[in-house]
């Protein structure tokens, strides 16, 4: 009797190893749940960015979870339904793509050297959707069509592989953090046809040359003048610039975007040119080494996280133009003194969340 239940246990294990030698992938990828959202596991980690599955296009966080039918960050054609599904995406080969629009939705390869096509499908490709590479740390090299006329928000964001990148004469449109999160990106290189941006020094500027719209993060100067006739510093523009110590501003600057310096966090001292009207959010977020900054008088509003967790920065001058200061502006500011003149400031710094006690009297 204890031969025959022997037997049958060892049988019973023989058909279960079978099975998942046949489904290896079912044995250790599967879908989980909890209060949060859904995830998909793939052994001892879990998924994160894009992933084909059973043939559908998904789309997870960086924590793991998948993306739910709202909100959409990718484009009103390319729709997600409630089971998180990419619908009106047609997945070719490495590529996840729009029909009716030409968009690359979602790179799913494994090459570190990447080739897009001009025609999937025969379909022309004319734009590389948002977070299409999104933190793909594999790719060290890409070679963008002269079919392309667009690239989406946070498209090549966090592509740490990349060192160069050429930008086609056919390219009209680059939206924000486009490039940003590329540690390791040295050079940009514009076609000279190109008749919306061009390139200086390595450095991405609108055509005119009055916009500076990306300094390469990998970049290893310590020092950077902007050249006069620049009147905008675009949406962050020098995002991760950790190697930057000293960036001269000229007087003909009268705009910078929204956490254009963010991430600097060797930048030592700055000063902002008159005509400055507005300070952005988290436009110096995480300068930890700044300490000195000068504030012209033009200045009226200093958005939230503008300032945050500046540790260095023992002492700012607020001007009395200031009638904004949003909240959070100078959070993580702990040794700092806020020297004003103005009973109104002093009073838009402590609807900030500046404590009292660190607001005194210009000097």
């Amino acid at each position: 009797m204890k031969k025959l239940k022997l037997t049958k246990v060892i049988a019973s294990a023989l058909v279960v190893a079978s099975v998942l030698m046949l489904n290896p992938i079912s044995a250790s990828a599967e879908w989980k749940q909890n209060k949060t959202g859904w995830w998909y596991s793939e052994g001892n980690s879990w998924a994160t960015g894009w992933r084909v599955i059973d043939g559908s296009l998904y789309y997870f966080d960086i924590r793991g979870y998948m993306l739910g039918s709202t909100p959409n960050e990718f484009g009103d054609e390319h729709v997600v339904n409630s089971s998180g599904q990419f619908q009106n995406v047609t997945i070719e080969g490495a590529w996840a793509f729009c029909k009716k629009t030409g968009v690359i939705v979602a790179y799913v390869g494994n090459d570190s050297n990447v080739v897009i096509p001009d025609k999937i499908d025969n379909v022309a490709i004319t734009g590389i959707g948002n977070k299409a590479f999104y933190l793909n740390k594999n790719i060290t090299n890409i070679t963008i069509p002269n079919s392309i006329k667009a690239l989406g928000r946070s498209a090549l964001f966090g592509c740490t592989g990349l060192t160069s990148i050429n930008i086609p004469a056919s390219v009209k449109s680059i939206d924000g953090y486009a490039l940003s999160g590329c540690t390791n990106l040295k050079n940009i290189s514009v076609d000279s046809n190109n008749i919306t941006f061009k390139s200086v020094d390595g450095l991405l500027y609108s055509k005119d040359g009055t916009k500076l719209l990306n300094y390469p993060a990998g970049k290893v100067d310590e020092k950077y003048a902007i050249p006069d006739g620049v009147t905008d510093i675009g949406w962050n523009a020098f995002s991760g610039g950790v190697n930057l110590k000293s960036i001269e501003i000229p007087s003909t600057v009268t705009s910078i975007g929204s956490s254009a310096f963010e991430g600097c966090k060797n930048l030592s001292s700055i000063t902002i040119p008159d005509g400055v009207i507005d300070i952005g959010i988290g436009t110096f977020y995480g300068c930890t080494n700044l300490s000195s900054i000068k504030i012209p008088n033009t200045v009226i509003t200093i958005e939230h996280s503008a300032f945050q967790n500046c540790i260095s920065l023992t002492k700012i001058v607020l001007p009395d133009s200031i009638t904004k200061i949003g909240k959070g502006a100078f959070n993580g500011c702990k040794n700092t003194l806020f020297n004003v003149k103005s009973e109104s400031v002093k009073q838009l710094l402590i609807k900030a969340g500046v404590d009292y006690n660190k607001i005194v009297g210009n000097s």
